[in-house]
């Protein structure tokens, strides 16, 4: 085998090994474009998603949000936010999952909201 043989060898070798590494990191990635990822509960766009969606439920005033427990985002017009919350709801301790779309005007839309009661700990 003479050198430029060995070289493309060696070429099409580290090629094919960058590809499989490659393939394999973002097979395992639990990224995938247009899929929602986490974000920090903190975020200061999450908690703005969180206090509109609490704002917005009927009859309003009658729900107050504790704590953002979970939060996702996922690009899309704008960005939609996938959120666990700590909620009271007339004084009642519930968890409740939401979607809000922060749109590109900055207004927010709420997609969904589903409420859990908390089961009694006694």
């Amino acid at each position: 085998m003479n050198t430029s043989s060995l070289l493309v060898a060696v070429i099409v070798t580290t090629m094919l090994v960058s590809c499989g590494s490659t393939s394999s990191t973002v097979t395992s990635s639990s990224t995938m474009t247009g899929s929602y990822s986490a974000v920090d509960a903190k975020d200061a766009e999450a908690l703005a998603c969180a206090t509109y969606a609490v704002s917005v439920q009927e009859p309003r005033g009658t729900v107050q949000l504790i704590d953002v427990l979970e939060a996702q985002r996922q690009v899309v017009a704008g960005m939609n936010y996938r959120l666990k919350l700590s909620i009271l709801r007339r004084g009642i301790p519930e968890t409740a999952t939401t979607v809000v779309w922060s749109k590109l005007d900055g207004s927010k839309e709420v997609m969904s909201f589903e409420k859990q009661r908390v089961a009694n700990s006694e």
